[in-house]
C-alpha cells in the first residue's frame, strides 16, 4: 500500500508540474493515463481492506481530481460528477460486478480458482424462492472482518444489491456502462467503502 501511495503522488506531481500549460480535458486525460490505470490494477484483491489502508489512496485520487479539474473548491460528490470518473471505492465496486457478470453470463472466461469461489443460490437451495429468478449469489458466512472482506463474501454481497434490470444485462458493455451509471447517480453513499 505504501508503494502504491508514493506512485500516486509522483504521478500527481508530473500533472501539477505541467497543469498550467494544458486545459482541463488534456489533463483528464493524463488522470486515465497516469492514475486511474494505478488505481485498478488488482484493485480486486487490495481494493476491500480495511479503510484505514485506503483512505490515503482515496485522497489522493480526490486531490488528483481536483488538480485536472482545476478547483480546489468543490465538493468529492460533485467533483467525480463533474469529471465522470468513479471514485475508489466504486471502482473496486465496478470491477467485482464485472467479475461476478462474468461467472453468470461468460463462465468459459473465468480461470477454474475464482469461479470457485462463487454459488448461485439456485445451486444451493433445491425449493424455490424468490432470489432463484434474480440471478442471487449465496451468501457465505464469514465471523471475522478481515474474513467478510475477502471476494468470497464481499462479492455476492455486492452483486445481490445491485437492481435486477442491471444485472440481468448479458453484454459486458453494456453491464458495465450501466453500472456506472447506477454508481454515479448514487453518490450520497461515497465515502462508505464497505456499502
Amino acid at each position: 500500500m505504501q508503494k502504491s501511495k508514493k506512485k500516486y503522488q509522483l504521478q500527481s506531481s508530473k500533472i501539477r508540474h505541467i497543469r498550467y500549460k494544458i486545459n482541463r480535458k488534456t489533463a483528464l486525460k493524463l488522470y486515465d493515463t497516469l492514475i486511474s490505470a494505478q488505481l485498478s490494477y488488482c484493485i480486486l484483491i487490495w481494493g476491500n481492506t480495511y479503510k484505514t489502508h485506503t483512505s490515503n489512496i482515496f485522497r489522493l485520487q480526490k486531490r488528483a481530481l481536483r488538480l485536472c479539474h482545476g478547483s480546489n473548491s468543490i465538493s468529492s460528490n460533485d467533483l467525480f460528477r463533474l469529471t465522470n470518473k468513479l471514485s475508489f471505492y466504486d471502482i473496486h465496486k465496478l470491477q467485482t460486478a464485472k467479475l461476478v457478470h462474468n461467472f453468470f453470463f461468460h463462465p468459459a472466461t473465468l480461470p477454474k480458482c475464482i469461479a470457485v469461489l462463487f454459488s448461485k443460490t439456485s445451486d444451493i437451495h433445491n425449493f424455490n424462492t424468490r432470489s432463484v429468478d434474480q440471478l442471487c449469489l449465496h451468501h457465505f458466512f464469514g465471523r471475522l472482518i478481515s474474513r467478510k472482506l475477502t471476494l468470497k463474501l464481499h462479492a455476492p454481497t455486492l452483486w445481490n444489491t445491485i437492481p435486477i434490470h442491471i444485472r440481468q444485462t448479458i453484454s459486458l458493455g453494456l453491464f458495465k456502462n450501466n453500472f456506472k451509471n447506477y454508481l454515479q447517480n448514487n453518490y450520497d453513499g461515497l465515502i462508505t467503502p464497505n456499502a
